[in-house]
């Protein structure tokens, strides 16, 4: 499996969805955390410039996998749809995970033919424990994006939503026929929630996005960190405007990532609280059916 980086686009997200950290994001990101010694905080962008998605995409190996997802609805960016079609030029695959929050109808057309690899969409839930705006000019976009779906013009693997889906869109969503994943866990301890899903792990432990651990995440000042979960920046890896991508993934940071991933004594990672972390047992029947299935 390649690796994949997904991009986030700018710092500070309006949804501020319940079980989303992202005060703690914002706090550590304008604070300077994984900047260089003697740099202000003040300096740092809150959004990425097209420069920066170019300089460091052109960085990373040609297979590796563009997700459009990071810590903040991605399509809030200006630079969005630029930003699609040149990762499209280069060939490499592309997903999207998108609320649709910052689009309109007519750059939803400039994206509509992209065939990204996979596409789930962030739906409201009754209780807006994701804060939606439902305007008209969202519910019309919202309605235009699933019946494109629908048609097969547009392709969704299934929707996200945070709790039962909101009566604005209920049928249309059901008339879909499309999966709704309302799992919600605390985003490898970050969450301070009662009623997610919540994991420590003891023992050896592996990720199983796969042992290289290269799905990660990139800042919109080129810092990379660990990957989705790590809300609170606590493992940088680097940074792909001043290092290649090969010194990043280079970084110590992974060594002791895996050395805390061999036993709990070795020190402590948000690893060890993810729902995504997997035990010996669960690692080797989630290898073996994979192998079946090969």
């Amino acid at each position: 499996m390649s690796g994949a980086m997904e991009i986030t686009t700018k710092v500070g997200c309006p949804l501020n969805c319940r079980v989303c950290p992202q005060k703690l994001f914002i706090t550590r990101y304008t604070g300077g955390t994984g900047m260089p010694e003697g740099r202000d905080p003040k300096d740092r962008p809150m959004e990425m410039s097209m420069e920066t998605f170019r300089t460091c995409l052109d960085k990373m190996p040609k297979d590796e996998q563009i997700d459009f997802s990071g810590f903040v609805e991605p399509q809030l960016n200006p630079h969005f749809v630029e930003m699609v079609h040149y990762t499209h030029s280069t060939g490499r695959k592309m997903t999207l995970f998108s609320t649709l929050v910052g689009m309109t109808k007519e750059s939803y057309e400039e994206i509509r033919e992209i065939p990204f690899t996979n596409m789930v969409l962030h739906i409201p839930d009754k209780d807006l424990n994701s804060k939606f705006v439902l305007s008209e000019d969202y519910l019309e976009l919202v309605t235009m994006v699933i019946r494109d779906a629908m048609s097969g013009r547009f392709h969704i693997d299934k929707y996200s939503c945070h709790g039962p889906v909101h009566p604005s869109i209920e049928k249309l969503v059901e008339e879909s026929g499309i999966f709704v994943d309302n799992n919600l866990h605390d985003r490898a301890g970050n969450v301070g929630e009662d009623d997610v899903m919540s994991l420590t792990h003891k023992g050896k432990i592996h990720c199983s996005s796969g042992p290289k651990l290269d799905r990660n995440v990139l800042m919109p000042d080129g810092t990379v960190v660990l990957c989705a979960m790590d809300f609170g920046m606590d493992h940088v890896l680097g940074n792909l405007l001043t290092q290649s991508y090969e010194e990043v993934m280079a970084s110590p940071v992974l060594d002791e990532l895996r050395r805390c991933m061999e036993s709990e004594k070795n020190g402590s990672c948000i690893c060890r609280e993810c729902v995504i972390a997997e035990n010996d047992f669960e690692h080797l029947k989630r290898i073996m059916r994979e192998k079946l299935r090969g």
